[in-house]
């Protein structure tokens, strides 16, 4: 177990979370060879490259870093974005390798708060351009009662992976006490929750809603309803987002759904990216093969009446081009 209790790791992990603070990033290192205690020892206020170039991060030592990292999204504003590098130098030996390695969930119990970690080995693991590109993820933010828009989330993932994008997947808070779960006989993917506050944090958003009566249910729109703060402020001002959707049946209102939504996106200033008929798209938009859900608005699968029915594979086929086709069109902006 690593000792992480010097009080000054502590501030000046503060102080680097601060934005109104110069300090932007930190080093912590093992007070010696043998000791598991670690200690501040530099701060700065050139960012990341500052912290590649300042020696220290050397080949035979290891070591834990907290930077703020700064990009421009457009032409009017800024992220600031917090990652956690675990610095292990290619001379390091065995066995302080394995120990850094163990203590990295000490050293995350204090530096708790951050979008990604990176584990770095030369200098150039530490570049910031392709890190920007790390930090600009797609949050793929569903609600899920019975695992339709789940597995469709899944293959929308493996399209936005596919496109050399990062991605996780998030459920809403659920509003149903869990006896009317069971009740209903739920079957809830297993997936964090997300809270409306995070929306902050990433640049771009797949949302799977399932459809009640054309719109979205009740449990989106209580997610929706906790974001008038970040109206307020037009936090989410210049995002992006694409849906994909389930109906019980064809006819179901599955781009209804979508044209719902797309006035809550509108009031966030949030760009609405519609599938299209690009060519991945186009062959399972267009199958008569069987049946299957989806439109240019969005992905889509029909659970059937009683909830029986899965995605088949023009369905599943259709979320990962999707993931793939949002990627790519969100890749291109200058974030």
């Amino acid at each position: 177990m690593a000792d992480v209790t010097q009080p000054e790791i502590k501030a000046a992990y503060e102080d680097v979370r601060e934005n109104k603070s110069e300090t932007n990033w930190l080093v912590i290192k093992y007070e010696s060879a043998r000791s598991d205690k670690l200690k501040l020892v530099a701060t700065g206020t050139g960012g990341l490259e500052e912290l590649r170039t300042s020696g220290h991060l050397g080949e035979a030592e290891a070591a834990y870093a907290f930077v703020r990292v700064s990009y421009s999204n457009d032409k009017e504003s800024k992220r600031e974005k917090f990652i956690l590098v675990t610095w292990i130098g290619k001379d390091v030996g065995g066995i302080r390798k394995g120990k850094v390695s163990v203590h990295a969930a000490d050293v995350k119990k204090v530096l708790n708060s951050y979008s990604i970690d990176v584990a770095a080995r030369e200098l150039d693991d530490l570049i910031e351009e392709p890190i920007v590109v790390r930090l600009r993820k797609v949050a793929i933010i569903i609600y899920s009662m019975y695992g339709h828009i789940g597995k469709l989330a899944e293959h929308v993932k493996a399209g936005v992976v596919s496109a050399g994008g990062s991605t996780d997947i998030f459920q809403i808070a659920e509003t149903l006490p869990n006896e009317v779960l069971v009740k209903m006989h739920a079957n809830k993917p297993d997936y964090p929750v997300f809270e409306p506050a995070k929306l902050v944090d990433y640049d771009a958003f797949l949302f799977g809603v399932p459809t009640r009566y054309g719109n979205m249910p009740a449990q989106w729109k209580s997610f929706w309803d906790q974001t008038g703060g970040l109206w307020a402020q037009q936090a989410l001002h210049g995002k992006y987002a694409g849906v994909f959707v389930t109906t019980g049946t064809p006819g179901g209102g599955q781009e209804q759904t979508v044209a719902n939504l797309i006035s809550t996106l509108a009031h966030h200033g949030i760009n609405y990216v519609p599938l299209g008929y690009h060519a991945k798209a186009f062959p399972l938009l267009t199958s008569f093969d069987k049946p299957h859900g989806g439109s240019p608005w969005g992905a889509g699968a029909f659970a059937g009446a009683d909830g029986s029915r899965q995605p088949n594979e023009i369905e599943t086929g259709l979320a990962e081009a999707q993931g793939a086709s949002f990627y790519e069109k969100v890749s291109r902006v200058n974030f």
